[in-house]
């Protein structure tokens, strides 16, 4: 995109040890499209996205000097999703979020049919999200418990 949304996140505001001594950890979460979607992404191509994000944030936020004070940075594009993780084309949340797939309506933790085939992740229920993948695969788990008492 463009001009695209961001979210961020300083855990180190609140937790020191998530940096050195005097520095901050930001994560910075742009959404992008998936690779079915848009595949492209060269080196060139994240970073120029890159530098995009990095001069949004230092205008937006009042952030002056901000790409100088950079230490390290690490970036994952879907294709790091897909290699690292074999997530399907790079996706990161799973199922679009269309009505029809969220929360009771996403597939569920047990399949209806087949025998001893349980499932946990972003894209089963309850949802997307780290805390919501958590409690995937404790519902899930709990299933097994059930079936395997």
């Amino acid at each position: 995109p463009k001009d695209p949304s961001f979210y961020v996140y300083n855990p180190s505001s609140i937790d020191k040890t998530f940096a050195p001594h005097g520095e901050s950890s930001i994560y910075v979460l742009v959404p992008v499209p998936n690779l079915k979607s848009y595949d492209k992404w060269s080196n060139s191509i994240i970073t120029n996205f890159y530098n995009l994000i990095i001069d949004k944030l230092e205008k937006e936020l009042n952030l002056k000097d901000f790409k100088k004070s950079i230490v390290f940075k690490k970036i994952f594009t879907p294709n790091n999703f897909r290699e690292k993780y074999n997530s399907f084309f790079g996706s990161t949340f799973g199922l679009k979020p269309t009505l029809m797939q969220s929360n009771y309506f996403r597939p569920h933790n047990r399949h209806s049919t087949i025998k001893n085939l349980y499932f946990a992740g972003a894209s089963v229920h309850p949802g997307a999200g780290v805390p919501i993948v958590i409690t995937s695969g404790q519902l899930s788990a709990q299933e097994l418990e059930r079936d395997f008492k």
